[in-house]
């Protein structure tokens, strides 16, 4: 691979790398990158499986996560324009498949497995959420438990808010 980057004779035109191509490919492309920044999903449980729980040491795991990410995606893209170069197709396993050799074939191999452990992954935050959903609606399972904490945090307001009651002193005739 690293021998064909070398030697491809293929010149890259940079002006399509900031020309948008209205139709379909726009929309799959929107669809792409919402899947790929589910990252909302993923931070509570991240948060709570870090060792020393702060702020701070969570923005700095996510901003070394988020950069390994932008930049294996962005050195993907480098080599697939030194590769192919404007027969680049939105599609890489498509590009890979016209390359001969075991390389392609490897490559090939290697995204299928990623794509076999990773979509149980994508779909498991929408399927979590339809769980919660209907469970709530059939059980109100979590209204419930909620208003037992609201309730228990404001019956231990009001006691620390009570001054304490010492018992009177009665005199005895």
């Amino acid at each position: 691979a690293a021998f064909d980057l070398l030697t491809s004779p293929h010149t890259i035109d940079t002006s399509l790398l900031f020309r948008i191509k209205p139709g379909y490919g726009l929309i799959t492309a929107m669809s792409i990158l919402s899947c790929a920044f589910f990252y909302h999903m993923i931070v509570f449980p991240a948060y709570s499986s870090l060792q020393d729980r702060s702020t701070s040491r969570f923005a700095t795991s996510a901003l070394l996560t988020n950069s390994i990410c932008a930049a294996l995606y962005l050195l993907l893209s480098i080599i697939s324009l030194l590769l192919f170069g404007d027969s680049v197709e939105a599609n890489i396993i498509r590009n890979m498949a016209t390359r001969p050799g075991r390389a392609s074939f490897c490559l090939r191999s290697v995204f299928c497995l990623l794509l076999l452990s990773h979509i149980p992954y994508v779909f498991h935050p929408l399927k979590e959420a339809a769980i919660v959903f209907s469970t709530e609606y059939q059980n109100r399972s979590i209204s419930e438990g909620l208003e037992q904490k609201i309730n228990e945090a404001r019956r231990k307001k009001s006691e620390e808010e009570q001054p304490l009651k010492r018992p009177s002193v009665t005199s005895i005739p």
